[in-house]
């Protein structure tokens, strides 16, 4: 009985760290994708406004606002709304974070023709970061076909632009050297102890956590063997 509450304790353990984990997570700064986004806007639109709030990079220049009829799945036509647009040599941006891969419906990367203007709709997925973009950049007929291709290969390769937030690193934990027999044990019931590790200080949003845990019995009235494994506690 006080050796299944012990794997018991174990199993909670895992789990309320996992959640704590992954709500805890620090976000990718994206100052330095930020920065590299200013200097291409910049560099074709000298008087563009740039900005970043949240996990969104904005940028816009000479924009005004249209109203634009959108189809229905059914083939018929929505009543207008209003929908900012660039005008003749201008442009209009957002880049927004996501965690995760890219999961909407529409194929991506795709052009919409609005008009007015095309609508170039991207989801660039980094594995390393489970992170992906969600571009919406609105362009006219006069758009610098040099803007649009740097502007392709930035935001393909934005993972090189990002760092993750917060101390620590991806090392694992345990003493100078990251040894897992640098950690005690909790204490032992019936003879019977465990030790439990996660893989990482650090982990990205919507990643999961994966633990370390060891077993041991003290206690010779109790045949059990020491249990070494990993565990993975899903978000």
């Amino acid at each position: 009985m006080e050796l299944r509450l012990v794997f018991v304790t174990l199993c909670c353990f895992l789990g309320v760290a996992g959640r704590t984990a992954a709500q805890d997570a620090p976000k990718p700064d994206l100052k330095p994708l930020l920065e590299e986004v200013r200097k291409l806007v910049e560099k074709h639109y000298p008087k563009a406004k740039v900005t970043l709030k949240d996990q969104t990079i904005h940028f816009e220049f000479n924009t005004r606002k249209y109203m634009i009829h959108e189809p229905l799945l059914s083939g018929e036509w929505q009543d207008a709304r209003e929908v900012p647009g660039p005008q003749k040599s201008g442009i209009y941006g957002d880049i927004e974070l996501c965690a995760g891969e890219y999961r909407g419906m529409a194929v991506v990367p795709q052009s919409f023709d609005k008009r007015y203007f095309t609508l170039w709709l991207m989801a660039p997925y980094s594995k390393k970061l489970d992170h992906h973009l969600y571009v919406h950049l609105k362009y006219p007929r006069d758009v610098p076909k040099e803007f649009l291709t740097e502007f392709e290969r930035l935001v393909d390769g934005f993972e090189k632009h990002l760092s993750a937030t917060g101390g620590g690193t991806n090392a694992d934990i345990g003493g100078d050297k990251g040894n897992s027999d640098d950690l005690s044990r909790g204490d032992a019931v019936e003879g019977v102890q465990a030790r439990l590790r996660p893989k990482k200080v650090q982990w990205h949003a919507q990643e999961a956590p994966a633990f370390a845990y060891t077993t041991s019995n003290r206690c010779p009235a109790i045949q059990i063997q020491a249990i070494e494994g990993d565990s993975r506690v899903a978000g």
